[in-house]
């Protein structure tokens, strides 16, 4: 089982700002809701000592899943950080606005958007690097250990089709959700809102 998160929300987030592989720090409403994303795992989980707690190596993921563990009852000490769970490397268009972008460069917004799966964003990375990410990660887990996994919009989307075997072009639009826990069980998942 594996309970699949996105960090709490930044200040970057606020602004509208792309971040990729860049960092800001939560706000207080991002660590409010990774409070509440860790209640609602204790909630769904029961006893939370078995859980195997992982993390992006990226500040923003590396601060939600301290809050998580400690919601959690655990030491922060658990956590480990693969780079694999990292966010889609944003390339040049990391600290800009989709409107700026769009508007300051049309002809490479219109090439990306042609196939945001498989076209790289301009400097950075595709959905497809994104998922082989993601499987490589996901084939060394053990499916009968529970995981909870503090990730990212972007590479979520391509974990949840690792873990499930849906196909990643259709999940392209599933929302990123800084405030419920995506829960996967086998091949079915499904949103549990953590409130706050």
């Amino acid at each position: 089982m594996f309970y699949v998160l996105r960090h709490g929300e930044t200040e970057w987030n606020r602004l509208g700002l792309l971040q990729g592989r860049q960092d800001s720090p939560l706000t207080a409403l991002g660590r409010a809701r990774a409070a509440a994303m860790g209640r609602c795992i204790a909630a769904l989980a029961g006893d939370t000592a078995d859980l195997e707690l992982w993390s992006s190596p990226l500040g923003r993921a590396r601060e939600t899943a301290a809050i998580v563990a400690r919601v959690l009852g655990r030491d922060a000490a658990a956590i480990r950080h693969d780079d694999r769970l990292a966010e889609l490397d944003h390339g040049i268009w990391e600290g800009r606005t989709f409107t700026a972008i769009k508007r300051e460069e049309p002809e490479a917004w219109a090439e990306r958007y042609r196939d945001r799966f498989r076209n790289p964003l301009p400097g950075g990375e595709s959905y497809v690097d994104a998922l082989a990410r993601a499987r490589a990660w996901a084939g060394e887990r053990d499916p009968a250990a529970r995981h909870v996994v503090v990730g990212h919009g972007s590479f979520n989307r391509m974990l949840v089709a690792a873990l499930t075997g849906l196909a990643p072009e259709t999940l392209l639009d599933m929302a990123g959700l800084q405030d419920a826990v995506i829960v996967i069980e086998g091949r079915d998942w499904r949103f549990e809102d953590a409130g706050n």
